[in-house]
């Protein structure tokens, strides 16, 4: 048997021997892992990932009035509408909050184009009140405050006066219409009717000056004056009253009775 040198064998000892806390090559503690590679970075320039974003929640239209909904839910295209007038409204009433007078000095012009509703014969006008009468100053103070404390612009006072006018006409139209149903009983025709109405003239300036005639002749246009006035210039279409007989009222009361009758006449 061929012999091992010393330093043969120690060099061999040397390499099986494992470092302290190290198994030895074929021992029983496995070497140890590797350190774990850290994952590589994002590329540069690339936004980091973000998770998805909850859905929207449905909107509340809660404010939307039963008057806007059909079978209970809410009807938007009808709202929707709704509310543009009321933005239309909304402006239309800053522009007439500007035209509003701060003095509470408002124009009474009735504008020409103002309708009266109804149509008087010609030559008969409607006059309307004068806000430059003293007498009336107080009335037109007190309707240009009323205008101001509701919010009215300057042109609100003439269609206040236009309104007064049309009153006015209506009433006067209504008269008109009755006087002219009345006129028709007095003759088959106007020529009928007119003559009528010069003879009770004709007798008014024979009877009478001419001062108090011009004032009774305004009258001969109304059927019912014109027939009074014929019955006072006719004396003979008078039926004077029948005194009644002495004693009428006595017939056939006797005694205590007739005593009482006799009593109550005084």
């Amino acid at each position: 048997m061929k012999r091992t040198s010393f330093w043969h064998k120690f060099l061999n000892f040397e390499l099986l021997r494992a470092p302290e806390g190290e198994g030895a090559p074929g021992g029983d503690n496995p070497p140890a892992d590797p350190p774990a590679t850290p994952p590589a970075d994002p590329p540069a320039g690339d936004p980091p990932a973000t998770p998805p974003a909850d859905p929207p929640a449905a909107p509340d239209l809660s404010f939307i009035g039963d008057d806007y909904r059909t079978d209970g839910q809410p009807d938007v295209a009808r709202f929707g509408e709704h509310y543009q007038e009321l933005l239309a409204e909304q402006a239309r009433r800053q522009e007439q909050l500007a035209e509003v007078p701060e003095d509470g000095v408002y124009d009474y012009t009735v504008p020409e184009d103002f309708d009266l509703g109804v149509e008087l014969p010609d030559g008969v006008e409607i006059q309307a009140i004068d806000p430059n009468d003293e007498a009336m100053a107080p009335l037109f103070s007190q309707l240009g405050t009323f205008l101001k404390e509701n919010n009215l612009p300057k042109s609100a006072g003439g269609q206040v006066m236009g309104l007064l006018k049309k009153y006015e006409a209506t009433k006067l139209h209504g008269l008109i219409q009755q006087q002219d149903a009345e006129w028709q009983t007095l003759g088959a025709n106007d020529a009928a009717r007119e003559a009528r109405v010069a003879t009770v003239q004709r007798a008014l300036d024979a009877k009478l000056p001419a001062d108090q005639a011009a004032a009774l002749k305004k009258l001969t246009y109304g059927a019912a004056p014109l027939k009074a006035l014929e019955a006072l210039l006719n004396p003979r279409t008078f039926k004077p009253a029948q005194p009644s007989q002495p004693g009428a009222d006595l017939q056939g009361t006797f005694g205590s009775s007739r005593l009482a009758a006799i009593n109550a006449r005084g």
